[in-house]
């Protein structure tokens, strides 16, 4: 099995950049960010250095959102959550997540949200290939065709996470 960069940190640092300041104006021109939900683990590298570039006046929540299990490629679709966090009615939020795919993950994730005001979404990566329900990132760092990535907080099994780069699984 060979390994290879499919997206070098450098154009991650400056996508990541552009990323949060898009999404500074866009709260700007509707009453600022309330919130930012952080999946864990894989997005927590991607949420640190975006979190750089928005309001620093924003409450913080890490969920663990998990539909891959053991070495599996493929989402399982079952889709854990935990712990349960309670957001207040009518706040703005942002859910950063690492990759979305089949989209369940993060359809669970909007689900678990009670009564916002807003919630939009900001990916690292963007499979839509791999979509099975309507739902995606409002912006998304870099589109991806159907490869198993890992690096840059995603993991190969639990390892690899502190990757600067993303991965592919050649």
């Amino acid at each position: 099995m060979g390994h290879r960069v499919l997206i070098p940190a450098r154009e991650i640092e400056v996508r990541t950049q552009s990323l949060g300041q898009e999404i500074s104006s866009y709260f700007a021109g509707c009453g600022g960010l309330d919130r930012v939900v952080v999946t864990l683990k894989g997005a927590a590298m991607f949420a640190q250095s975006l979190l750089r570039w928005l309001p620093y006046d924003v409450e913080v929540s890490y969920i663990t959102a998990k539909s891959y299990h053991g070495d599996a490629q493929r989402s399982s679709g079952k889709v854990e959550i935990y712990p349960q966090f309670f957001t207040k009615p009518s706040e703005n939020i942002l859910v950063i997540e690492d990759i979305v795919d089949t989209g369940y993950t993060l359809k669970a994730i909007c689900d678990h949200i009670v009564q916002p005001q807003r919630i939009v979404i900001v990916s690292l990566l963007n499979k839509p290939s791999r979509r099975q329900i309507d739902i995606g990132p409002h912006w998304y760092g870099f589109e991806i065709p159907d490869l198993f990535v890992y690096g840059h907080g995603l993991d190969l099994d639990e390892k690899q996470r502190g990757l600067p780069d993303v991965m592919v699984v050649e």
